[in-house]
């Protein structure tokens, strides 16, 4: 007699049929999962600007009408130069007969050069407070708000702490002149073993041998109004009194 099969059971068994049907179908599928956001991260062209305090000095060429040539370091080749560029130690700034150019520093410092110049920093440490250039020819005017400047020549050097120092060498004539248009201390130049010293108004000729040291001329103080806003130069010669020649300076022990 065979076993009966009630209606109840068959439901059963085809739900269970069912199910695993629909599990086998089901897991011949992949799902991919949705692909992750894209980052793109853009890489600056140039440095963010520095909004807090800079310690570090940097010398700048602010201007420059045309004939100005550069050399950013000392193993860097030289190049027209660029507003903008900024010069380290062993950098060169060289004008030909048209060209001049300013410098400035961010302590204050104001570096002017004249048509047929050649001079190289070598000094501009980040926290010392000199400045040293090398002269090898034509002329430098020099605007200090603070600190010492120091302007080498093949045949001595000259040196100011905060004020107006200007330094001409002929290279040729083997010629210096050093003009001190205000200092609040002294103006000096070094040569043979000796300092000469000058005030506010003062210059500094070679030769003679030894140089001498004199009033500034009407001539030699125009010379700084080509470089220097006119009134600038007027409020200073005002402010000053015109000292007594110097011929002779003073060297160690005197």
């Amino acid at each position: 007699m065979k076993p009966s099969i009630n209606k109840t059971t068959v439901m059963r068994i085809v739900i269970v049929v069912l199910v695993v049907f629909a599990g086998a179908v089901f897991s011949n599928f992949t799902v991919s999962a949705a692909p992750a956001p894209q980052v793109i991260i853009a890489t600056p062209t140039r440095a963010p600007t520095q909004t807090g305090a800079r310690t570090a000095r940097v010398a700048e060429l602010t201007d420059l009408p045309s004939d100005v040539f550069t050399r950013l370091t000392t193993n860097a080749v030289e190049g027209q130069a660029v507003i903008g560029q900024v010069l380290s130690v062993g950098g060169t700034v060289r004008t030909l007969d048209r060209g001049n150019a300013r410098i400035d520093i961010n302590d204050g410092t104001i570096i002017r050069v004249s048509p047929k110049t050649l001079f190289t920093i070598t000094q501009l440490e980040p926290s010392s407070p000199i400045t040293r250039l090398y002269l090898t020819l034509g002329k430098v005017w020099i605007t200090l708000t603070g600190g010492n400047m120091q302007v080498e020549t093949p045949i001595g050097a000259a040196s100011v702490r905060g004020s107006y120092l200007g330094v001409y060498y002929n290279a040729d004539l083997q010629q210096i002149a050093v003009s001190c248009l205000e200092t609040s201390g002294t103006c000096s130049f070094s040569y043979q073993g000796v300092t000469y010293s000058m005030t506010s108004l003062q210059i500094l000729i070679i030769p003679p041998i030894p140089p001498v040291v004199r009033p500034m001329t009407g001539v030699e103080i125009k010379d700084w109004i080509l470089v220097l806003p006119g009134q600038e130069v007027r409020g200073i010669i005002s402010s000053t009194s015109t000292p007594e020649p110097r011929p002779v300076g003073t060297g160690p022990g005197e």
